[in-house]
């Protein structure tokens, strides 16, 4: 998640911060390196 962060920001790994674990860690990082926020988040914010 780290890569992510410094390539696309804090903010677009927000919406699964939360979630992420070692074991999902590489699913939510190929995730949010390839959707948005706004598909990330489905309450929108």
């Amino acid at each position: 998640m780290k890569e992510i962060v410094e390539k696309k920001g804090i903010n677009c790994v927000k919406p699964v911060i939360a979630i992420v674990t070692k074991e999902n860690a590489g699913f939510w990082a190929e995730k949010t390196n390839t959707m948005s926020k706004a598909e990330l988040d489905p309450r929108g914010e």
